[in-house]
Protein backbone atom coordinates (compact mmCIF):
# COMPACT_ATOMS: atom_id res chain seq x y z
CA UNK A 1 0.00 0.00 0.00
CA UNK A 2 1.09 3.59 -0.62
CA UNK A 3 2.12 5.82 2.32
CA UNK A 4 1.71 2.94 4.79
CA UNK A 5 3.29 2.20 8.14
CA UNK A 6 2.93 -1.47 9.04
CA UNK A 7 4.23 -3.48 11.99
CA UNK A 8 4.33 -7.19 12.69
CA UNK A 9 5.23 -7.99 16.30
CA UNK A 10 6.01 -11.46 17.64
CA UNK A 11 4.53 -12.88 20.83
CA UNK A 12 6.65 -12.32 23.93
CA UNK A 13 9.30 -15.03 24.30
CA UNK A 14 10.90 -15.93 27.63
CA UNK A 15 14.68 -16.05 27.14
CA UNK A 16 15.52 -15.66 30.85
CA UNK A 17 17.34 -19.01 30.94
CA UNK A 18 19.22 -18.52 27.66
CA UNK A 19 22.93 -17.71 27.67
CA UNK A 20 22.85 -16.83 23.98
CA UNK A 21 20.03 -16.12 21.52
CA UNK A 22 19.93 -16.30 17.74
CA UNK A 23 17.14 -14.83 15.60
CA UNK A 24 16.63 -16.60 12.29
CA UNK A 25 13.98 -16.45 9.59
CA UNK A 26 13.54 -16.58 5.83
CA UNK A 27 12.51 -13.45 3.98
CA UNK A 28 11.28 -12.49 0.52
CA UNK A 29 11.50 -8.72 0.69
CA UNK A 30 11.09 -6.03 -1.96
CA UNK A 31 11.33 -2.35 -1.03
CA UNK A 32 12.40 0.87 -2.72
CA UNK A 33 15.54 2.72 -1.65
CA UNK A 34 15.62 3.87 1.97
CA UNK A 35 14.59 7.51 1.51
CA UNK A 36 11.35 6.25 -0.08
CA UNK A 37 10.69 2.91 1.68
CA UNK A 38 12.17 1.53 4.87
CA UNK A 39 12.13 -2.05 6.14
CA UNK A 40 13.46 -2.70 9.65
CA UNK A 41 13.97 -5.50 12.16
CA UNK A 42 13.90 -4.58 15.86
CA UNK A 43 14.29 -6.54 19.09
CA UNK A 44 12.59 -4.96 22.11
CA UNK A 45 12.57 -1.64 20.29
CA UNK A 46 16.29 -1.75 19.41
CA UNK A 47 17.21 -1.64 15.72
CA UNK A 48 18.92 -4.83 14.49
CA UNK A 49 18.73 -4.28 10.71
CA UNK A 50 17.51 -1.66 8.22
CA UNK A 51 17.17 -1.87 4.43
CA UNK A 52 19.77 0.01 2.32
CA UNK A 53 19.33 3.75 1.94
CA UNK A 54 20.75 4.29 -1.56
CA UNK A 55 19.27 1.48 -3.69
CA UNK A 56 16.16 -0.75 -3.76
CA UNK A 57 16.30 -4.19 -2.14
CA UNK A 58 14.78 -6.82 -4.42
CA UNK A 59 14.81 -10.44 -3.24
CA UNK A 60 14.03 -12.91 -6.03
CA UNK A 61 13.75 -15.99 -3.80
CA UNK A 62 13.53 -16.94 -0.13
CA UNK A 63 16.64 -15.63 1.64
CA UNK A 64 17.80 -17.18 4.96
CA UNK A 65 18.73 -14.56 7.58
CA UNK A 66 20.44 -15.00 10.95
CA UNK A 67 21.26 -12.41 13.64
CA UNK A 68 23.02 -12.91 16.96
CA UNK A 69 20.78 -11.00 19.40
CA UNK A 70 22.43 -12.26 22.60
CA UNK A 71 23.13 -8.72 23.84
CA UNK A 72 19.43 -7.82 23.61
CA UNK A 73 17.74 -11.10 24.50
CA UNK A 74 19.85 -13.42 26.67
CA UNK A 75 18.49 -13.49 30.24
CA UNK A 76 15.46 -11.42 29.22
CA UNK A 77 12.05 -12.87 30.21
CA UNK A 78 10.14 -10.77 27.65
CA UNK A 79 11.69 -10.67 24.18
CA UNK A 80 9.72 -9.39 21.20
CA UNK A 81 10.80 -9.16 17.59
CA UNK A 82 9.24 -6.52 15.36
CA UNK A 83 9.22 -6.16 11.58
CA UNK A 84 8.43 -2.66 10.32
CA UNK A 85 7.66 -1.26 6.88
CA UNK A 86 7.21 2.36 5.82
CA UNK A 87 6.22 3.01 2.19
CA UNK A 88 5.94 6.02 -0.14
CA UNK A 89 3.33 7.13 -2.67
CA UNK A 90 5.51 6.69 -5.79
CA UNK A 91 5.87 2.95 -6.51
CA UNK A 92 4.29 -0.13 -4.93
CA UNK A 93 6.71 -2.93 -3.98
CA UNK A 94 5.96 -6.29 -2.36
CA UNK A 95 7.19 -5.52 1.16
CA UNK A 96 7.89 -8.21 3.76
CA UNK A 97 7.19 -11.92 3.28
CA UNK A 98 8.38 -14.04 6.22
CA UNK A 99 8.74 -17.73 7.01
CA UNK A 100 10.57 -20.12 9.40
CA UNK A 101 10.81 -17.54 12.21
CA UNK A 102 12.81 -18.85 15.19
CA UNK A 103 14.59 -17.76 18.37
CA UNK A 104 17.13 -20.39 19.39
CA UNK A 105 19.98 -21.10 21.80
CA UNK A 106 23.00 -23.20 20.92
CA UNK A 107 23.84 -26.03 23.29
CA UNK A 108 25.78 -24.95 26.40
CA UNK A 109 29.47 -25.59 26.03
CA UNK A 110 29.18 -26.50 22.35
CA UNK A 111 31.43 -23.61 21.34
CA UNK A 112 29.59 -23.57 18.04
CA UNK A 113 27.54 -20.42 17.46
CA UNK A 114 25.45 -20.54 14.29
CA UNK A 115 26.91 -18.88 11.19
CA UNK A 116 25.92 -15.23 10.79
CA UNK A 117 25.80 -12.96 7.74
CA UNK A 118 27.31 -9.48 7.92
CA UNK A 119 28.42 -6.58 5.69
CA UNK A 120 26.50 -5.15 2.69
CA UNK A 121 26.18 -6.71 -0.78
CA UNK A 122 26.82 -4.80 -3.99
CA UNK A 123 23.74 -3.88 -6.07
CA UNK A 124 24.09 -5.69 -9.40
CA UNK A 125 23.21 -4.78 -13.00
CA UNK A 126 19.88 -6.67 -12.83
CA UNK A 127 18.67 -4.74 -9.77
CA UNK A 128 19.33 -7.45 -7.16
CA UNK A 129 21.30 -7.73 -3.95
CA UNK A 130 23.22 -11.05 -3.98
CA UNK A 131 23.18 -12.62 -0.53
CA UNK A 132 25.00 -15.39 1.29
CA UNK A 133 23.43 -18.20 3.29
CA UNK A 134 24.39 -21.63 4.53
CA UNK A 135 23.27 -25.24 4.92
CA UNK A 136 24.56 -27.54 7.65
CA UNK A 137 27.17 -26.70 10.30
CA UNK A 138 30.94 -26.20 9.96
CA UNK A 139 32.80 -29.14 11.48
CA UNK A 140 36.29 -30.58 11.67
CA UNK A 141 34.92 -34.12 11.82
CA UNK A 142 31.31 -34.39 10.58
CA UNK A 143 30.67 -36.35 7.39
CA UNK A 144 27.80 -33.97 6.56
CA UNK A 145 28.54 -31.04 4.22
CA UNK A 146 28.57 -27.42 5.30
CA UNK A 147 27.59 -25.31 2.31
CA UNK A 148 28.37 -21.61 2.08
CA UNK A 149 25.81 -20.43 -0.48
CA UNK A 150 25.05 -17.36 -2.57
CA UNK A 151 21.75 -16.49 -4.23
CA UNK A 152 20.36 -13.57 -6.27
CA UNK A 153 23.52 -13.60 -8.42
CA UNK A 154 23.55 -13.28 -12.21
CA UNK A 155 22.82 -16.46 -14.13
CA UNK A 156 25.53 -18.35 -16.05
CA UNK A 157 28.44 -16.33 -14.71
CA UNK A 158 31.77 -17.46 -13.24
CA UNK A 159 32.41 -16.65 -9.61
CA UNK A 160 34.45 -17.76 -6.64
CA UNK A 161 34.36 -17.84 -2.86
CA UNK A 162 37.22 -16.23 -0.96
CA UNK A 163 37.85 -16.37 2.78
CA UNK A 164 40.10 -15.28 5.61
CA UNK A 165 40.35 -15.27 9.39
CA UNK A 166 39.22 -11.67 10.06
CA UNK A 167 36.41 -9.44 8.81
CA UNK A 168 36.76 -6.11 7.06
CA UNK A 169 34.67 -3.42 5.37
CA UNK A 170 36.76 -1.72 2.70
CA UNK A 171 35.64 -0.12 -0.56
CA UNK A 172 36.40 -2.52 -3.41
CA UNK A 173 35.27 -2.54 -7.06
CA UNK A 174 32.25 -0.37 -6.32
CA UNK A 175 31.17 -2.47 -3.33
CA UNK A 176 32.58 -3.64 -0.01
CA UNK A 177 35.38 -6.12 0.61
CA UNK A 178 34.19 -7.83 3.78
CA UNK A 179 37.17 -10.13 4.42
CA UNK A 180 40.53 -8.92 5.72
CA UNK A 181 43.82 -9.93 4.05
CA UNK A 182 45.45 -12.39 3.77
CA UNK A 183 42.70 -13.87 1.61
CA UNK A 184 42.43 -17.40 0.26
CA UNK A 185 40.56 -18.04 -2.99
CA UNK A 186 38.64 -21.18 -3.92
CA UNK A 187 38.14 -22.44 -7.47
CA UNK A 188 35.89 -20.91 -10.09
CA UNK A 189 32.25 -21.99 -10.18
CA UNK A 190 29.41 -21.30 -12.63
CA UNK A 191 26.21 -19.78 -11.28
CA UNK A 192 23.91 -21.68 -13.71
CA UNK A 193 20.26 -20.57 -13.31
CA UNK A 194 17.90 -19.71 -16.16
CA UNK A 195 19.01 -19.59 -19.80
CA UNK A 196 19.75 -16.09 -21.23
CA UNK A 197 18.85 -13.28 -20.99
CA UNK A 198 20.47 -12.19 -17.76
CA UNK A 199 18.51 -12.28 -14.54
CA UNK A 200 19.19 -13.00 -10.85
CA UNK A 201 18.45 -16.74 -10.92
CA UNK A 202 22.09 -17.79 -10.46
CA UNK A 203 23.50 -19.33 -7.29
CA UNK A 204 26.70 -20.80 -5.87
CA UNK A 205 27.52 -23.33 -3.14
CA UNK A 206 30.84 -24.38 -1.65
CA UNK A 207 31.34 -27.29 0.77
CA UNK A 208 33.59 -25.88 3.48
CA UNK A 209 33.65 -29.13 5.49
CA UNK A 210 35.38 -30.87 2.59
CA UNK A 211 38.05 -28.15 2.56
CA UNK A 212 38.42 -28.13 6.36
CA UNK A 213 38.85 -31.89 6.56
CA UNK A 214 41.24 -32.06 3.60
CA UNK A 215 43.93 -30.45 5.75
CA UNK A 216 45.11 -28.31 2.83
CA UNK A 217 44.79 -25.07 4.83
CA UNK A 218 46.39 -25.33 8.31
CA UNK A 219 44.38 -22.29 9.47
CA UNK A 220 41.09 -24.21 9.18
CA UNK A 221 41.07 -26.01 12.53
CA UNK A 222 38.52 -26.57 15.28
CA UNK A 223 37.66 -23.28 17.02
CA UNK A 224 38.92 -21.06 14.20
CA UNK A 225 36.69 -18.23 12.96
CA UNK A 226 36.25 -17.94 9.22
CA UNK A 227 34.94 -15.02 7.17
CA UNK A 228 33.92 -15.59 3.54
CA UNK A 229 32.37 -13.74 0.59
CA UNK A 230 31.51 -14.42 -3.06
CA UNK A 231 32.82 -12.45 -6.06
CA UNK A 232 31.36 -12.97 -9.56
CA UNK A 233 31.33 -11.53 -13.06
CA UNK A 234 28.78 -8.79 -13.83
CA UNK A 235 29.45 -7.40 -17.34
CA UNK A 236 26.80 -4.71 -16.92
CA UNK A 237 28.08 -3.55 -13.52
CA UNK A 238 26.78 0.05 -13.19
CA UNK A 239 30.00 0.96 -11.36
CA UNK A 240 32.11 -0.06 -14.35
CA UNK A 241 34.19 -2.78 -12.67
CA UNK A 242 32.48 -5.74 -14.33
CA UNK A 243 32.05 -7.53 -11.02
CA UNK A 244 29.55 -8.35 -8.29
CA UNK A 245 29.95 -8.97 -4.55
CA UNK A 246 27.68 -10.65 -2.03
CA UNK A 247 27.47 -9.80 1.64
CA UNK A 248 29.61 -12.09 3.83
CA UNK A 249 29.29 -15.08 6.16
CA UNK A 250 31.04 -15.57 9.51
CA UNK A 251 31.30 -18.97 11.20
CA UNK A 252 33.27 -20.92 13.80
CA UNK A 253 34.60 -24.40 13.02
CA UNK A 254 32.97 -26.90 15.39
CA UNK A 255 34.45 -30.22 16.59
Amino acid sequence: AHNAYNRLVSPTVDCSQAGNVTLSFRRWLTVDEGWLDRAEVLVNGQLVWRSPSAVPLIDTEWVPVTYDITALAAGNPAVQVEFRLRTNDVLAFGGWNLDAFELSERSPGSGCPPPVTYCTPKFNSQGCFPVMGYEGMPSASSAEPFLATASNVLNNKPGLLFYGTAQDSQLFQGGLLCVQAPIQRTGLQMSDGNPPPEDCSGSYAFDFNALIQSGSDPALVQGAQVFCQYWYRDPGDPNGFGSGLTDALRFTICP
